[in-house]
C-alpha cells in the first residue's frame, strides 16, 4: 500500500497555489495524496467541488476532502480538530502539508493550529471522542502563499510539474482570471534560483515532527 500525504487549505486553490508541485511530483513517485478543505469554503459547493477535482485530476491526485473544520463561522473548535483528527486516523498520512501561519489572513494560522492540534489527538490513545487505531505523522510542513515564507527549511523541485501546477490553478476560473498562475510561476522561479533546488521550486517550513529527506535541497 502507497504512503498517503495529506494537505489542507482554507480556500480551494490554496494547496494548488502553495505545494500542487510538491504534491504532483509525489504522486507520480506512487504516494497516494488527499486534498482536504473545509466544507464552508465553498459559497457554490457543486461547482466549487467539480473545480478542486479538475484541479486534483491535473496534479495526478485523486483525492479531494471536504470536512468540517469550521463552527461558529470560524476555525479551531473542538469540532474541526475532532473532525481533522479523525480523517488523519483514517488516511494514516506519513507527511502533511498546511498554510503557514505567517499568511495574512488570520484564518491561516488558526488553520495551522488547528491541523497541528489534530496531529496531537490522533497519535493520543486516550483521545476522546475519536474512534479508530491512534496514528503519528511524521513531518508537518507550512506552504507559503503571500507574503512569501520569511525562512524555509525545505525545497523541492517541482520543475517537472510546472505545467501540471499551473494547469490545477487554471481549473479554478476566479485564479486564471486575476493572473494568480502567473503570479506562482514568478514565485516558483525565484524560489528555485534562492534554493538552488531546479529551474522551479516550493519551499517550506518545518512546523512539527522530523525533517523529510525525500526531496533535501542542500545536501
Amino acid at each position: 500500500m502507497p504512503s498517503t500525504i495529506l494537505a489542507f487549505g482554507l480556500t480551494p486553490g490554496d494547496i494548488e497555489m502553495g505545494c500542487g508541485g510538491t504534491l504532483a511530483v509525489l504522486a507520480e513517485a506512487g504516494y497516494a495524496v488527499g486534498l482536504v478543505y473545509p466544507s464552508s469554503s465553498c459559497p457554490e459547493p457543486a461547482e466549487c467541488r467539480l473545480e478542486a477535482q479538475a484541479a486534483a485530476r491535473c496534479l495526478g491526485i485523486g483525492s479531494v476532502h471536504f470536512i468540517p473544520l469550521t463552527e461558529n463561522g470560524g476555525i479551531m473548535g473542538q469540532a474541526g480538530v475532532l473532525a481533522a483528527a479523525r480523517l488523519i486516523r483514517e488516511q494514516r498520512p506519513e507527511l502533511i502539508y498546511t498554510l503557514a501561519g505567517s499568511e495574512a489572513a488570520p484564518e491561516a494560522l488558526a488553520l495551522s493550529c488547528l491541523v497541528a492540534t489534530a496531529m496531537t489527538a490522533a497519535a493520543d490513545p486516550a483521545a476522546e471522542g475519536l474512534a479508530g487505531e491512534p496514528f503519528a505523522v511524521r513531518t508537518l510542513f507550512s506552504f507559503e502563499l503571500k507574503p512569501p515564507l520569511a525562512t524555509f527549511r525545505h525545497a523541492v523541485n517541482i520543475t517537472p510539474a510546472m505545467d501540471r501546477k499551473l494547469e490545477a490553478i487554471r481549473s479554478y476560473p476566479f485564479l486564471a482570471g486575476k493572473g494568480y498562475d502567473e503570479a506562482m510561476r514568478g514565485l516558483a522561479r525565484y524560489r528555485g534560483a534562492v534554493s538552488r533546488a531546479g529551474t522551479f521550486a516550493e519551499v517550506f517550513d518545518i512546523l512539527a515532527g522530523e525533517y523529510e529527506p525525500f526531496h533535501t535541497w542542500d545536501e
